[in-house]
């Protein structure tokens, strides 16, 4: 359980400035790859802790995020094969879902595919393309990295209020988190 939130929300927002920084970067290696992954999976873990620790307001826990998401065409995906998205998935028929904010939290912690997407003909990241091994054989979801950045920075800033009362019943002061 998270006590302290103060370091886990300056490191999220950290995590946000980064990956804002990515959104100009033109060249792409290896090791750009593993930190963008490393960033975006270590998000949305802390996010999913301060949600447990009740240390983000539930109303952000629970917000509709816009996501695009691609049905599977039926193949078998495995560790050898999840590369192959264009194989796998109906990519030409995007269609546009939401998810709450905890949902997509735990697709990206269980990631089974995790890609980013470029934009077209140039070398700018436009987000991620990620599901997780329970829904691999099923859909391909996409999330644009301005929304990813914009959410790790919204739990970073966003608290929730406490309220101090009175256990009548038994005489001790009482802590209760309200959104």
């Amino acid at each position: 359980m998270i006590y302290e939130s103060f370091y886990w929300k300056r490191d999220l927002a950290k995590r946000a400035a980064y990956l804002e920084e990515k959104l100009k970067q033109r060249r792409w290696d290896e090791r750009s790859y593993t930190r963008l992954e490393q960033e975006i999976m270590l998000g949305f873990y802390s996010i999913r802790k301060l949600a447990d620790a009740k240390k983000i307001p539930d109303k952000l826990v629970n917000k509709q995020i816009t996501l695009m998401y691609f049905k599977s065409r039926g193949d078998f995906i495995h560790h050898g094969n999840w590369a192959n998205v264009d194989r796998h998935y109906h990519l030409a028929d995007g269609k546009k879902i939401t998810k709450t904010l905890a949902y997509v939290a735990n697709q990206l912690i269980h990631s089974f595919v995790f890609l980013p997407v470029h934009l077209e003909a140039t070398p700018l990241i436009e987000g991620i393309a990620f599901n997780s091994d329970r829904t691999k054989s099923e859909v391909l979801f996409t999330m644009k990295m301005s929304l990813i950045v914009d959410t790790f920075y919204r739990a970073a800033t966003e608290y929730n209020r406490k309220t101090k009362r009175m256990d009548s019943a038994t005489g001790m002061t009482v802590y209760v988190v309200k959104d």
